[in-house]
């Protein structure tokens, strides 16, 4: 198939999948009510209403379609690896994988870097001589207070 016919017929989907969602969401959404007799404050409530239901609806989506895109990745290097590909790449370069059916397989890996761990650091300081309270003092400056997850969770009563 050509990439515009695929562009297409993907495009039509997309849009279908939108409508669905809109439409669960404006379902959703009609079920809102308020007690509140102040118009700013409906408004609001009913703003953080829709958004709670896009929250649910889209939490479920992003889950469901994070892992069928990460089989998909999965399978294409086992397929391909099955094919006689060598499915690994080169770093910096898009190098195909495999084609099949005028569908082309590419993957490009970023270029190689390196990383250092504080500990395997604090050794080799050690290891070079350089006095304790030194490296210690050092770490101690370093540090940077890290902020902890923020999970969001949106559910019925």
């Amino acid at each position: 198939m050509k990439q515009l016919d695929i562009n297409m017929l993907v495009g039509v989907m997309s849009t279908n999948i939108s409508k669905l969602i809109q439409d669960t969401l404006d379902q959703l959404q009609a079920d809102f009510a308020s007690d509140s007799s102040n118009n700013e404050q409906v408004a609001l409530e009913a703003d953080l209403y829709a958004t709670m239901n896009q929250y649910i609806v889209y939490t479920l989506l992003n889950s469901q379609y994070k892992k069928a895109f990460d089989r998909t990745k999965k399978n294409l290097d086992r397929f391909a690896e099955d094919l006689g590909a060598d499915i690994e790449g080169k770093a910096g370069v898009t190098q195909e994988i495999a084609s099949v059916n005028g569908l082309v397989f590419s993957k490009e890996r970023n270029k190689d870097g390196t990383t250092t761990l504080v500990t395997d650091l604090v050794n080799q300081l050690n290891r070079l001589g350089v006095d304790k309270d030194i490296i210690d003092t050092a770490c101690k400056n370093a540090e940077k207070p890290k902020k902890g997850n923020t999970y969001y969770q949106v559910e019925g009563e």
